[in-house]
């Protein structure tokens, strides 16, 4: 479940109300934002920025919409203006800490999360910024630090009771994990992440059913998220009934927003049907709407080995390696190939830096 965005709605929002917004453009661009039409909403604040270019807000909703719409590179270059125009406004710093979490350039991150507390240390945010940086670099103790000081600062932010939860499952302790998940369905009912985590946990504990029920909750409280269809659909796959999970993936991608969900899952859903033409568009529509997930390029290189296109294969590995340096997957991926080949050498070099970078993934 990807957590990187749950909060910059809200995010925006706050910002936004606390500018002027005598611009009709202006008003426009919030309009859209609260409607999820980001490119509307971005179209918007570009004409209010003609009519007052000082305006701050605007900025931010520019920021903030490129980053919904995974144009990182253009939300941190609205951001870096913003700031030449007001550099103690908190939340610039925090749209920048994500956009380098995007990118997985986790020094910058923590960076700019930290510029955002020092400026502003009752925003909640920040610390869950700071803990998802954690958790993607594979700190889960440095993780649930921070976001404990989050339900410190503000106890009322489910996220991070979410965030929490999902660094002790990353660790292997399922009865934290759940606890604290719970925490934040007690805190936020409305908040499908928690139910996706207690979900997510009871499937690899192997309790399909209480992993479905808690899905499905998730999905009653909130149609549109896509991780909860996701997890059904994962746990039908995992009981062998390839159809019905595909029939919930398909779903996800029906009722949820397409720029979070998890293509792979729905090509692994094609895989297991043996429909490889169908598994390798959704792999490549992954990586379209989200070019820094590795995971992506690693279903689609295997698919090219499978075929016996190594060519192709070692391609694609590559090019996982390049948007996402610190994921294990593709090195180990190119490593077994040259081993097939019989270059151990290269196969050496390549799994020593996928065995250096395993975090939570097996290395074989």
């Amino acid at each position: 479940m990807n957590l990187d965005r749950i909060f910059i709605s809200a995010l925006i929002l706050a910002t936004v109300y606390s500018s002027s917004l005598n611009a009709e453009e202006e008003k426009l661009g919030l309009k859209y934002m609260k409607d999820g039409r980001y490119e509307e909403a971005i179209k918007w604040f570009k004409e209010a920025i003609k009519l007052n270019p000082r305006d701050i807000s605007c900025y931010i909703g520019l920021g903030t919409g490129c980053l919904q719409l995974k144009r990182d590179k253009e939300a941190i270059e609205y951001c870096k203006n913003a700031i030449n125009i007001d550099s103690q406004n908190s939340v610039i710093y925090t749209i920048l800490g994500e956009a380098y979490n995007y990118q997985h350039d986790y020094q910058k991150a923590v960076e700019y999360f930290q510029k955002a507390i020092k400026l502003n240390y009752k925003d909640s945010n920040n610390y869950n910024g700071m803990g998802r940086v954690y958790t993607k670099k594979g700190g889960y103790t440095e993780a649930i630090k921070w976001f404990k000081e989050g339900v410190k600062v503000n106890p009322h932010d489910s996220a991070n009771y979410a965030g929490i939860g999902r660094a002790y499952a990353l660790k292997g302790d399922d009865t934290e994990a759940i606890k604290w998940f719970k925490e934040g369905v007690k805190v936020n009912p409305h908040d499908s992440a928690n139910y996706a985590g207690i979900g997510e946990v009871y499937t690899r504990e192997g309790n399909y059913p209480e992993a479905i029920r808690w899905f499905k909750e998730g999905v009653k409280v909130n149609p549109h998220d896509s991780a909860n269809y996701a997890g059904i659909g994962g746990v039908y796959t995992f009981e062998g009934n390839d159809r019905e999970a595909l029939r919930w993936q398909e779903k996800g991608i029906a009722m949820g927003s397409k720029a979070n969900y998890n293509f792979n899952q729905l090509a692994w859903a094609y895989i297991k049907l043996g429909n490889d033409v169908e598994a390798i568009k959704w792999f490549k529509e992954g990586v379209r709407v989200n070019p820094y997930d590795s995971a992506n390029y690693a279903g689609i290189a295997n698919l090219y080995k499978e075929k016996g296109n190594r060519v192709e294969a070692i391609k694609w590995f590559k090019e996982g390696v390049r948007v996402n340096p610190r994921d294990s997957i593709n090195y180990a991926g190119i490593g077994k190939l040259y081993k097939e080949e019989g270059n151990y050498t290269e196969a050496l070099k390549w799994l020593n830096e996928a065995r250096e970078l395993c975090v939570d993934r097996a290395c074989d």
